[in-house]
C-alpha cells in the first residue's frame, strides 16, 4: 500500500495462492490501525466486491475500485493506479528487487523496506534544495 506520492505505508507479502481481496483485508486491517489519517483507497479490479463492502462498513474507508473498461485495448493509464506501478518500477532499479534473489519472506520485506526508506530520503533532499534555491 503507497500514498498518492508513491511512498510506501504498508507491506504484506501473502503466499502465491492466496487471492489480492483475502490478502487486502489483512492489508486494510493494518492501515486502520497504523495509519489514522487514511480516508479513501483506491483498489484494482482484482479485489472482490465483498472486500470493497466489508471494508467500507467495518474499516469506514471510502474505496474506489479502478475498473479498465472493456473496451480497451492494449496499455491505458488509469487514474491513480499508475501510483502504484510507478512504484514497482522505482523498486526495479534496485539490484536485489530485480530479480527474486531473497531466502525468506521476512528478508524480501527488509529489502524493500530499505529501498522504499532510500527512496523517501532522496525525495526529502530533492525538496530541501528545491525550497532552499
Amino acid at each position: 500500500m503507497v500514498d498518492t506520492l508513491g511512498l510506501l505505508i504498508l507491506l504484506l507479502i501473502p503466499a502465491t495462492n492466496v487471492q489480492d481481496s483475502d490478502a487486502g483485508q489483512e492489508l486494510r486491517i493494518d492501515a486502520r490501525y497504523k495509519s489514522h489519517r487514511l480516508k479513501k483507497i483506491y483498489a484494482d479490479q482484482g479485489h472482490k466486491q465483498w472486500l470493497v463492502d466489508w471494508i467500507q462498513q467495518w474499516l469506514a474507508f471510502v474505496v474506489e475500485v479502478v475498473v479498465k473498461p472493456s473496451e480497451q485495448r492494449g496499455f491505458q493509464v488509469h487514474p491513480k493506479y499508475w501510483i502504484v506501478e510507478r512504484f514497482f518500477a522505482w523498486l526495479n532499479m534496485y539490484r536485489r528487487l530485480s530479480k527474486d534473489y531473497e531466502q525468506t519472506v521476512s528478508s524480501s520485506e527488509g529489502v524493500i523496506y530499505l529501498a522504499s526508506i532510500h527512496i523517501m530520503a532522496r525525495k526529502l533532499v530533492k525538496l530541501q534544495h528545491q525550497t532552499n534555491s
